[in-house]
């Protein structure tokens, strides 16, 4: 969310000077509302947005799939496809493909 925003606005409105400081506008400073800093930020994103930031974990996004899946749906509105992304996750559920597992490049203990 806080990414998503910097793209959006041109800057993290979370940071500060004082890295202390920073860390306590993440953690309290009020979430405001996007459109009002950039009035072309439509209510889809804008919800998108909230629930990204949202600072209860039961209320906003638990996995960054689900917030792809709305951030497509956004996108592509009344023509929604699949992205390579979504293609991808859908093919290997189809045909039970997992993900490869790279090996460990250090050494054993001797």
């Amino acid at each position: 969310g806080i990414v998503l925003t910097e793209l959006l606005l041109g800057k993290n409105i979370f940071r500060s000077p004082d890295r202390a400081q920073s860390r306590r506008n993440i953690l309290g400073m009020v979430i405001p509302q996007f459109a009002t800093l950039r009035p072309d930020i439509e209510p889809r994103l804008e919800a998108i947005i909230q629930r990204a930031l949202q600072r209860d974990r039961e209320n906003r996004y638990l996995r960054a799939s689900d917030m792809l899946t709305d951030l497509e749906l956004y996108l592509y509105s009344d023509r929604y496809g699949p992205t390579n992304e979504k293609l991808a996750v859908y093919m290997k559920e189809i045909f039970g493909i997992q993900d490869p597992v790279i090996p460990s490049l250090s050494r054993p203990p001797i």
